[in-house]
């Protein structure tokens, strides 16, 4: 299925063919890894990569305890998080509050330290 992300709105609705499909009108699609929005905005982008980074912390936690700790987060979870951010980069608060959240999730995993007494800051300057 192809799908068309138009950017602006008119008073004409059009429709556009490529190789006689019409192609289907949707406020988000998928293209090269980046979600792009009809009005170009990041937070279903900035969703969709937190989700995913989630769910791979939690798969390593379970799953990869004996592997080296800047391999399990520079690996698998920052080249998620990070692609293609010259592109999206967050220009919001949230959105870059649900990053930080990901982040510092994923020092206290590489750390292996869940006390409430520890700074998360301390260990992010740790891991660099």
């Amino acid at each position: 299925m192809i799908y068309l992300v138009i950017f602006t709105q008119s008073l004409f609705s059009k429709s556009y063919e490529l190789s006689s499909v019409t192609l289907k009108e949707v406020e988000h699609a998928k293209y090269l890894g980046i979600t792009l929005s009809n009005k170009l905005e990041w937070g279903q982008h900035v969703d969709n990569i937190t989700k995913k980074a989630s769910n791979t912390l939690n798969f390593m936690r379970c799953n990869l305890k004996y592997c080296p700790k800047q391999c399990k987060y520079f690996a698998l979870v920052r080249s998620s998080v990070e692609y293609g951010c010259v592109v999206w980069d967050p220009h919001t608060n949230k959105e870059k509050d649900k990053i930080e959240r990901i982040n510092r999730r994923a020092a206290r995993m590489v750390i292996n330290d869940y006390s409430l007494c520890s700074s998360v800051t301390a260990m992010l300057t740790q891991l660099g």
